[in-house]
């Protein structure tokens, strides 16, 4: 059996190791809002100083809204280190999910569709 090598999208959603102050700031701004999120596609442009709009949640889909809780639960300690300026820190118990931006997509993710008529 061949066995292909993985391959790693260059869309990816990532955090930088050592993020720049301009960086720390956008992430910190963006876990402290309730309705804007990045898409993939202009993740990393954003990250590195590009203009882009977010995406209003209420926009997102389900599966959207729920993957991008996920993505901020896999990355909380990453997100913390990057928003403290703490190369070593972790992030405290319930830390990611007590920022306003995860709480609005949780909200939105546990909605029934007749929620908002």
């Amino acid at each position: 059996m061949t066995r292909l090598p993985l391959r790693h999208s260059p869309i990816g959603r990532t955090i930088p190791p050592q993020p720049s102050e301009a960086t720390r700031k956008l992430l910190k701004d963006l876990l402290e809002q309730d309705d804007g999120w990045h898409l993939r596609g202009g993740w990393n442009a954003w990250l590195g100083g590009a203009r882009y709009e977010t995406t209003s949640i209420s926009t997102l889909s389900r599966d959207q809204r729920i993957a991008a809780c996920a993505w901020l639960r896999q990355q909380r300690h990453s997100l913390y280190r990057a928003v403290v300026d703490d190369a070593a820190a972790q992030a405290p118990e319930g830390w990611i999910e007590a920022q306003p931006l995860y709480r609005a997509l949780e909200r939105r993710s546990n909605a029934r569709p007749t929620d908002s008529l």
